[in-house]
């Protein structure tokens, strides 16, 4: 054009210009503007994915919240929806609304996706309507706890909704860091209202276990000395080759490292008298108390309290120690998902 007119000064127009027009030609031909055409891009995925679904409101004609699934995201579900995830920290787009995803991990120890939902705002009743809709289209099943961050609105949304299902926070490391060096230089340990009164402290039990049983209670261990005890090696070493025939290369690594770690812990049996069996767990050179695991002798059920079970789906040392105890000689089924 410049070319054609004989010069930039007499196009008229400035580059920025033309790409203005363009934009401006474009959104115009999108009838009824962005929101309508996203539902019908996302209606036109019925053709190829008949499980596809979709939810939404629309407030003054325009669109006001919107969530969604597919087939892959059913399937998932079904499988790894033993906890769900919902973040909403992803809130930078061009419409500037909080963009919540629904996951988890899978078998694999990757993030399976169960669904997505725009939302107008972070209010208690829209994220109420979001859990609705979307559990609606996973056929109402909550599978297990929620794991959520620190959100009031999110929280009061599933205390309502969901109040006998456990609620989780994702555990903010530079949070509880701050706190603590807050804590420790003003001499606030024993204070009360720092201990039991403040909203922090009120939600830090909140924090998945297994995220505060890692941070807390990381085990040292010296295999050196441990392995010189050929009776328990060949416990563990029936552990790991029982192990590595269930588990995909990836659970396995995981599942070896809590394998090995059992060989530091000493078990102490609990006097019982009826069908439950508890176990408290120390370190061999070192008899501070970790766990108490239970042993439910009717159920053939294990469970710890550092519920690492419950929150990642792996069988955790203390119940290995526990194993280990009781002369067993593979990974006990109730700590084995059917995933």
């Amino acid at each position: 054009m410049v070319f054609q007119k004989g010069g930039y000064d007499k196009v008229g127009f400035t580059n920025k210009d033309l790409h203005n027009h363009i934009s401006k030609t474009r959104h115009g031909k999108v009838k009824d503007g962005d929101a309508f055409a996203a539902l019908a891009d996302l209606l036109s995925k019925l053709d190829s994915d008949l499980l596809f679904l979709e939810k939404f409101t629309l407030k003054d004609g325009k669109l006001d919240n919107l969530v969604w699934v597919d087939e892959a995201s059913v399937v998932d579900y079904e499988c790894f929806g033993n906890v769900l995830a919902f973040d909403t920290t992803y809130k930078k787009n061009v419409y500037n609304k909080p963009l919540v995803i629904f996951s988890r991990t899978n078998h694999h120890v990757k993030i399976t996706i169960f669904g997505g939902a725009l939302l107008s705002d972070e209010r208690s009743e829209t994220f109420k309507w979001t859990l609705k809709e979307f559990l609606e289209i996973m056929s109402d099943k909550l599978l297990g706890d929620i794991v959520t961050d620190e959100d009031h609105a999110m929280r009061d949304a599933i205390l309502e909704l969901f109040p006998d299902i456990p609620h989780r926070l994702f555990y903010c490391k530079n949070i509880s860091k701050k706190s603590s060096e807050i804590i420790s230089k003003y001499g606030l340990a024993e204070n009360e209202w720092v201990h039991g009164k403040t909203s922090l402290f009120e939600f830090m039990h909140k924090f998945s276990e297994v995220l505060r049983y890692y941070r807390n209670n990381h085990l040292t261990v010296d295999f050196d000395t441990f392995y010189k005890f050929p009776v328990l090696t060949t416990c563990l070493e029936s552990f790991e080759k029982k192990a590595a025939e269930i588990y995909n290369r990836n659970i396995f690594k995981l599942v070896k490292d809590e394998i090995e770690t059992a060989g530091a812990l000493n078990v102490t049996e609990c006097p019982n008298s009826g069908d439950i069996v508890e176990y408290n767990m120390s370190e061999y050179f070192n008899q501070q108390g970790l766990f108490k695991v239970s042993y439910n002798k009717d159920k053939d059920l294990f469970v710890c309290e550092c519920r690492l079970f419950e929150t990642r789906g792996l069988s955790c040392s203390h119940i290995f120690g526990v194993l280990k105890h009781r002369n067993a000689k593979c990974v006990h089924s109730s700590v084995i998902l059917k995933r």
